[in-house]
């Protein structure tokens, strides 16, 4: 991923905003260092965001929300969307499935819609790159947001630190 971050690719990867305990046990494991030391390193890149969501709960405050999805979107051109994970259980002999969508109206389409979803704004003037980007900005101020105790966010996202991610 670094090399297609150098050259500006634009990425952001929504993920579980808490792990549960058996993520963060696995995590702890000697073999996963190598994983989340490239993880870190990705958080250098300004063309990177890594971000989770949180709702408004019935106390005025938010709560994570925890994503199970498996959805891949590139360029307003291309979608993946399934159960399928990506290792060797799914990949290999399970019943795991994804739908891929070569149709470029379909996939903007699903995009605006979620980025709608999760940035509490509309997106359908921006073009895949500058909605990658707006994305990341209100993850960041919501993150801001978030550390200060201001529940009153933009949407649903917000930045997660790669560095200390599931640590």
């Amino acid at each position: 991923m670094n090399g297609a971050l150098e050259r500006g690719v634009e990425v952001v990867v929504l993920v579980p905003a808490e792990l549960d305990s058996a993520d963060h046990a696995r995590l702890r494991r000697p073999e996963w260092r190598a994983f989340l030391d490239e993880r870190a390193a990705l958080g250098r890149y300004d063309n990177f965001g890594l971000a989770g969501i949180a709702g408004l709960n019935g106390n005025g405050g938010r709560s994570d929300v925890y994503v199970h999805a498996k959805l891949m979107l590139v360029d307003d051109e291309w979608a993946t969307i399934g159960s399928g994970n990506l290792h060797a259980n799914s990949l290999f002999g399970s019943t795991e499935m994804n739908a891929s969508i070569w149709d470029p109206a379909a996939v903007r389409t699903l995009r605006c819609e979620l980025f709608s979803e999760h940035l509490g704004e509309k997106t359908a003037h921006l073009d895949a790159r500058a909605a990658l980007r707006f994305y990341r900005q209100v993850a960041r101020d919501n993150r801001q947001k978030k550390d200060t105790g201001d529940s009153q966010w933009q949407g649903l996202a917000y930045r997660l630190d790669p560095a200390t991610y599931g640590r």
